[in-house]
């Protein structure tokens, strides 16, 4: 239907304001956003809902092509940060005695692995 709309109704649109023409796009780009998602990211990572807050404010500022290289290009920087940020856990039996888990989650049972 959009290609059919670009390819046959494009001179109707010309002598339309610039305002109308803005406020279609905006109706459609408010339709494309999920706004339950970026509530979920939220709550779930915090550090996530930024970015994609910045690729979201990215594209709205500048071009879509721009705006997503700004947020490629700081989510790779975060990688390389969390990347040279290893975390390391000892790991021992919980105390069911079945799995592995972090040891200070169960600092009191002191059960180990064996070597």
């Amino acid at each position: 239907m959009t290609v059919v709309v670009v390819l046959f109704f494009t001179p109707l649109f010309a002598p339309l304001p610039e305002a109308v023409l803005a406020a279609v796009v905006v109706v459609a780009v408010l339709g494309m956003m999920k706004f339950k998602k970026m509530r979920h990211l939220w709550e779930m990572r915090r550090v996530d809902f930024w970015l994609a807050l910045i690729a979201l404010l990215g594209v709205l500022t500048f071009d879509a092509l721009e705006g997503l290289l700004i947020a490629v290009i700081i989510s790779l920087a975060l990688l390389v940060w969390r990347a040279s940020q290893p975390r390391f856990s000892l790991l021992g039996r919980t105390p069911s005695g079945l799995e592995f888990s972090d040891v200070a989650q169960y600092p009191i049972t002191g059960r180990f692995p064996a070597c």
